[in-house]
């Protein structure tokens, strides 16, 4: 992503940070939330949205056009069988 953003080594170690932070945070919400998948899920999708805005506060424009096309670049990556079969494998490992 820091890669497609064209980010600076400030920006990217200030989103490396943040990616980190999230990733704690989702781990949390796995474990928190396992008995209930649709709070779950919610809580999940709070966390995805606010890393994303975090993400926008600190790019310039530029940058966020190069987000927007990255972020559908990603999206139809997701509805693939390498990544469905790669987020179930993930599942079944914890």
């Amino acid at each position: 992503m820091a890669k497609n953003l064209y980010l600076y080594d400030a920006e990217y170690l200030k989103l490396k940070d943040l990616n980190e932070k999230t990733m704690l945070k989702v781990q949390e919400i796995y474990a928190q939330y396992l008995d209930a998948p649709l709070r779950q899920e919610a809580k999940l999708k709070e966390a995805t949205t606010e890393f994303e805005n975090e993400i926008r506060q600190m790019l310039d424009e530029q940058q966020k056009v190069a987000l927007a096309s990255y972020q559908i670049d990603a999206s139809l990556w997701l509805n693939t069988p390498a990544a469905i079969k790669s987020m179930m494998t993930a599942s079944e490992e914890r």
